[in-house]
């Protein structure tokens, strides 16, 4: 899976909980610049969980701030 590939589910995934409208990004800190709420953090965990058929232990949830985090996660999960 192609890292665009990735950054275009996880704009599909994250966009639903975001309150502002701004521009998904590499660099986008999750909680902060996509105002998503903790609660928010993990149901969107869950739905990656899902949708890429990975697992995101507590210790790694707590590791991810970015949206890089996550997409390289999602890459090394399929190696």
């Amino acid at each position: 899976m192609q890292q665009q590939e990735i950054m275009n589910k996880l704009e599909e995934i994250i966009t639903p909980y975001m309150e502002n409208t701004c521009t998904i990004n590499m660099d986008s800190d999750i909680l902060n610049d996509l105002s998503i709420n903790s609660f928010d953090f993990v149901n969107i965990i869950m739905e990656i969980e899902n949708v890429f058929e990975c697992e995101i232990t507590n210790d790694e949830m707590n590791n991810i701030r970015l949206v890089k985090d996550i997409v390289q996660h999602i890459i090394l999960s399929k190696i």
